[in-house]
Formats: structure tokens, C-alpha cells, sequence
């Protein structure tokens, strides 16, 4: 069972990514994703290290896209409550 997040927790949420200090961090861990994507060809000299990489770029990327992720899920919840639910009866002839 899915717990649904409350508004005043999506408030929260968006109140700490609005500070400068999210923003710093935001902005830096976009530079370090950009940093291994530009080295991995030549620190990643094996595969296990190649894989690790990946894994740190992942991580990076979600915490930079985290607002934009918080922000379709907002949407998504208002849009599943907003939405008309209907109710399939058998028609009786």
C-alpha cells in the first residue's frame, strides 16, 4: 500500500530546495556528474571501475533532478485526486 505524501510534507520538501545551501549543492553535484562523464573513457580502466562510475553519475543526477522529480509527483497527486471516478454497473436490460 502506497502512502500518499501530505501537502504540508510536498511544502517541506520545497522549502528545502529552495535554499541558497540545496542550490549550492544542486549546482556542485552537477558539476562533479559532468566532471566523470568528460574523465570515465580514461580513469575507468576496468570494467569494475567503469560500473562504479556509473553508479556515482546515477547518484548525481537523481540528487540534481530531485525538485523536478518532487514537482511531477505534486502534479501526479493532485491529478489522481482531482480525477472523476466513475463506476462500472452492469446494465440491465
Amino acid at each position: 500500500m502506497e502512502q500518499e505524501v501530505t501537502e504540508k510534507e510536498y511544502e517541506d520538501i520545497l522549502s528545502t530546495l529552495a535554499s541558497p545551501g540545496w542550490k549550492l549543492m544542486v549546482e556542485e553535484s552537477a558539476k562533479l556528474a559532468q566532471a566523470l562523464r568528460n574523465h570515465a573513457p580514461e580513469y575507468a580502466t576496468t570494467n569494475d571501475v567503469w560500473q562504479y562510475t556509473r553508479g556515482q553519475i546515477q547518484q548525481l543526477d537523481r540528487m540534481v533532478n530531485y525538485e523536478t522529480f518532487i514537482r511531477a509527483a505534486m502534479e501526479q497527486q493532485e491529478d489522481d485526486k482531482n480525477e472523476v471516478k466513475t463506476i462500472h454497473a452492469p446494465i440491465l436490460i
